[in-house]
């Protein structure tokens, strides 16, 4: 599969940079550039020894009624399946569902 075009690029260099920032720090500068709410709060890391630093793919799943259209479950032609399977390396899946 064939890279994306991404707004941005990131050097290995950043990538190293951001895993040394912490989530207050990115949040707080965020804050400052007028992105308000951008976590979730009460969450703890699973592995607080290890950092997380990429692209961000976003999804958003809506549940849809089978009663109502049947063929939107033919799983090779699933959006969010699909979706799920454009995610490339240094991808970070984020889905609000």
């Amino acid at each position: 599969m064939s890279e994306r075009q991404r707004p941005v690029t990131l050097t290995p260099a950043a990538f190293k940079k951001l895993e040394q920032v912490s989530t207050a720090t990115l949040t707080s500068q965020l804050d400052k550039h007028g992105f308000r709410s951008t976590f979730l709060q009460g969450l703890y890391p699973l592995r607080p020894d290890m950092r997380m630093v990429g692209y961000a793919f976003t999804l958003r799943y809506v549940p849809t009624r089978e009663d109502l259209v049947d063929e939107l479950y033919d799983n090779t032609k699933n959006v969010q399946r699909l979706a799920v399977e454009q995610v490339e390396k240094d991808d970070v899946l984020v889905m609000d569902a």
